[in-house]
């Protein structure tokens, strides 16, 4: 038994060892060299393709505040990890509106992410639980989908709640002016389009604008996941390739507008500064 504990006590070794050699060549990220007992953390990171200054940030605070005692455990270096993400992540406080005040929110995204369902808590939220009587009007321009008014007018009728449906931008200004005694205005809009034509009716649009403002459009083309990630999943596949070919499309009008395909990295997008960003329809 001794001996059994001894060979099994010396293949974790020669694993550590063979662990360690294998991650030094990795370990340096700017100047911070990452310590083996962070190998996890360090390669869901690398993974999920996550902006390397992020990175280096994030893991800098963990590395200098993690105690000396919970770093020969591995689950405690991981929670002390995620202690240290919370801290990170800022948490902005509601203020609360004056009587003179009013603040409008519309809800953008993909289909299935819960725009609807998050404008009814937030509608109840102002209406009810404040305790301030503030007036809520709701306004949805997604006519198309089955079942979007009728699940929007359950919600506003139960909480007696005006409810506005429209289908054009003038008819979005005249709804908004109806309600223009509501505290909180909460408007909700349909996911985007499956078909590539309208995202390049959309695109040209917006680029046109741009233009006639004398402003040079930067324009990103975001899918439902990263192109490494091709191969694992039928909708984020189509996704893909539907930028892919909306990419190849514009690029085979006029090779210098500036047009990219990110994947899923909003994050570079934003860095870059991009004035035009395309979103996947949410099926993925």
């Amino acid at each position: 038994m001794d001996e059994f504990k001894t060979e099994i006590s010396k293949m974790k070794e020669v694993l550590s060892q063979v662990q360690k050699t294998l991650w030094e060549p990795k370990s340096q990220l700017f100047d911070l060299t990452i310590p083996l007992e962070f190998i996890d953390i360090y390669s869901l990171f690398e993974k999920n393709e996550f902006d390397k200054e992020m990175t280096y940030s994030i893991l800098k605070k963990t590395i200098e505040q993690l105690p000396v005692a919970l770093k020969s455990d591995p689950v405690k270096v991981t929670n002390f990890f995620h202690l240290v993400l919370r801290r990170l992540i800022p948490i902005k406080l509601e203020v609360p509106l004056s009587t003179q005040q009013r603040k409008i929110m519309m809800f953008v995204g993909p289909t299935g992410v819960g725009k609807t369902t998050t404008i009814a808590k937030l509608a109840a939220r102002y209406a009810y639980k404040l305790g301030e009587n503030y007036k809520v009007g709701v306004i949805t321009l997604d006519s198309f989908r089955v079942g979007a008014v009728e699940q929007l007018k359950a919600y506003t009728n139960i909480m007696r709640l005006p409810l506005e449906v429209v289908k054009t931008h003038d008819e979005l200004e005249i709804a908004i002016k109806r309600l223009s005694d509501c505290h909180y205005i909460l408007i909700d809009t349909a996911g985007s389009s499956q078909y590539d034509m309208d995202k390049i009716e959309l695109i040209n649009y917006a680029v046109n604008f741009l233009k006639r403002n004398n402003i040079e459009p930067k324009i990103a083309l975001l899918s439902g996941g990263r192109l490494s990630d091709y191969g694992r999943s039928k909708e984020v596949d189509r996704t893909i390739e539907e930028c892919e070919e909306i990419l190849k499309y514009f690029k085979g009008r006029d090779e210098k507008l500036d047009i990219r395909h990110n994947g899923i990295l909003i994050e570079e997008v934003l860095k870059e500064g991009c004035n035009i960003i395309i979103a996947p329809d949410g099926n993925a």
